[in-house]
């Protein structure tokens, strides 16, 4: 790795260990030259979902959303910023709760 790409692994190693050491999660190693490496892992996603108690209509549901938003190319972080991106998230939010009955009621960040 050169010098320049130092700084941004170190950052990625933070980012990483926080997520194991504060959050649980299981890291999965770098998946950069991995064969049909996503960023969407749906077999995944949909395994954790199905452990959750999820439907597979709610799941396939979930995922065609997931899939159809990431896939949109023409929007971008520098459109969505400021107002716009937290109406999106608002948005996706509300939207959980058509998929996910449970989560009807619940407001963002909660």
């Amino acid at each position: 790795m050169t010098n320049v790409g130092q700084p941004k692994r170190a950052t990625q190693n933070r980012v990483i260990a926080l997520f194991q050491d504060e959050l649980d999660y299981r890291y999965q190693g770098d998946w950069t030259h991995r064969d049909g490496n996503s960023n969407i892992e749906e077999g995944l996603l949909a395994e954790w979902l199905t452990w959750r108690g999820y439907s597979m209509a709610q799941i396939s549901a979930a995922l065609y959303k997931l899939r159809t938003e990431a896939n949109n190319h023409s929007r971008n972080l520098f459109r969505l910023r400021g107002q716009r991106l937290r109406g999106a998230a608002i948005r996706q939010h509300r939207y959980a709760g058509k998929v996910f009955p449970q989560m009807e009621g619940r407001r963002a960040g909660r």
